[in-house]
């Protein structure tokens, strides 16, 4: 009977009610007590919260934004003009809901396009429909739609977006039809929905930066008149990249625990460091494989960063004089609620009384939320694209679908573990699918290693690649 009920939920496509009554199912002293009312509020509440997420995974898929950021994620211990206040309240939408522009101007590398996109994707967990364009690609997309015929379709799309995202804003000077194409989206969208500009060149330049003198000020008219500002300074905060050695990239050994921090708890966490001009940086990388998030990870981060830095000290592995590396912290989170926990330590304690603020510690750290960050992995261009889009796919067509699309790429100097672990994987997730399909170990074994072996062969080690082709086709059996 449950199978049957289960069944018609998910054919309702009421796939949250039919998870909920499987939970009740699985644990049934916890709901026992309840009454039917209550157990069937909880169905109900349990397929609202679906929804919901599932529309906001849809609204941040087709927003296409090019970072996938959060405000909680914002930096603003680094000296760049940027008031907390202004992003808080610019964070709850109001002024999308009034129809209200943004303009962030600052140097490259300031994190314009990383505000815009963390304001965009609290836009989108609020429901409102969002889209990012680069302004050249969104003219040449316009220019190849007058060709077509749907111009008039593409503008009428643009207008019904609640926000629209134009970065690089003033780059390349306009020609007279894209003069034309940005009058015409400005003019659809004017006191009707919010449009967001991020540009290197201040408000002042823009106007020769357009061209037309008539146009530019009936267009900047439209924009600056009830817009919100940010002016970014500083440097650029990408500058560190620049000067990364990542063939120096090694891992390090984190067995460093305390009673409070059991061995079984720490692991999982990875520490890399990787030389940034004449200095290490260790890169920390916990893996929160929880089903909710943990409010004091801020807290946590702090005491794990501390314990690196003590063992550092402890093992003399500091150079005599030296100070202690910077360290990176990053949280890869992959539960299904959506991460609501600040990333800053800051926010979780109460304000110190002035005089006091200085003397604070301080903290924060780097969110990686798996499920916001799988549309943007849908390309598949790298083993964690492959690695994302396998964990949360629950179909065996999909499964089938990344599997092969990853076995195009894995090369024979992948671990043999990783290929075993991927058969593996397939085997137990998908029997159905695994057991039908005939090439399952050739996608791990033959078709790879034969690769490997032409490879080797050239290298002049046969004797060992072939040593190799049987022990990776024994393990995958």
């Amino acid at each position: 009977m449950l199978d049957q009920t289960l069944t018609q939920l998910r054919q309702l496509k009421l796939t949250g009610m039919a998870n909920a009554l499987v939970t009740q199912q699985e644990q049934p002293g916890t709901y026992e007590a309840l009454s039917f009312e209550e157990r069937l509020q909880i169905l109900t509440d349990n397929e609202l919260h679906d929804r919901e997420y599932r529309k906001q995974q849809r609204l941040l898929k087709a927003a296409k934004l090019k970072i996938a950021a959060n405000p909680q994620q914002i930096d603003y211990q680094h000296p760049r003009g940027l008031v907390r206040s202004q992003i808080a309240s610019l964070s709850q939408c109001d002024w999308i809901n009034k129809s209200q522009n943004l303009l962030l101007t600052g140097p490259c590398g300031s994190g314009k396009t990383y505000i815009a996109c963390a304001l965009a994707h609290a836009a989108c967990m609020k429901g409102y429909r969002v889209k990012y364009y680069r302004l050249s690609r969104l003219l040449l997309e316009l220019s190849q739609t007058k060709a077509d015929g749907s111009y008039t379709k593409a503008l009428q799309g643009l207008a019904r977006l609640d926000l629209l995202i134009l970065d690089d804003w003033g780059l390349e000077p306009l020609k007279a039809a894209q003069r034309n194409d940005l009058m015409e989206i400005m003019d659809d969208r004017n006191g009707t929905t919010s449009t967001a500009i991020m540009s290197q060149l201040p408000t002042n330049q823009w106007y020769q930066s357009i061209g037309d003198n008539t146009l530019a000020d009936a267009i900047l008219d439209r924009l600056m008149h009830n817009a919100h500002r940010i002016k970014l300074k500083g440097e650029s905060l990408r500058a560190w990249l620049e000067n990364a050695d990542f063939d120096s990239l090694e891992q390090v050994n984190n067995d460093f625990v305390t009673e409070r921090i059991p061995a079984a708890q720490r692991h999982e966490d990875m520490i890399w460091r990787l030389r940034v001009g004449d200095h290490w940086v260790y890169l920390y990388l916990l893996l929160e494989f929880q089903s909710s998030p943990d409010r004091w990870m801020a807290l946590r981060m702090l005491s794990y960063t501390a314990l690196l830095w003590e063992r550092l000290v402890k093992q003399n592995e500091l150079a005599p004089g030296a100070k202690l590396p910077p360290v990176l912290p990053i949280v890869l989170y992959n539960g299904e609620q959506p991460w609501k926990a600040s990333t800053v330590l800051k926010d979780l304690c109460y304000p110190a009384p002035q005089g006091l603020q200085a003397l604070q510690p301080r903290m924060a750290y780097l969110l990686l939320e798996e499920r916001s960050l799988l549309h943007k992995a849908q390309g598949m261009e790298n083993l964690a694209a492959a690695v994302f889009q396998l964990e949360f796919s629950a179909e065996p067509a999909d499964i089938q679908r990344v599997i092969k699309e990853l076995a195009n790429w894995i090369e024979l100097s992948a671990p043999s573990s990783l290929r075993r672990s991927l058969y593996r994987f397939t085997r137990r997730t998908s029997p159905c699918w695994h057991n039908g399909l005939n090439n399952g170990k050739k996608i791990f074994t033959r078709t790879d290693l034969k690769r490997g072996v032409k490879k080797g062969v050239k290298k002049g080690v046969k004797k060992g690649v072939k040593r190799g082709v049987k022990k990776a086709e024994k393990s995958a059996a």
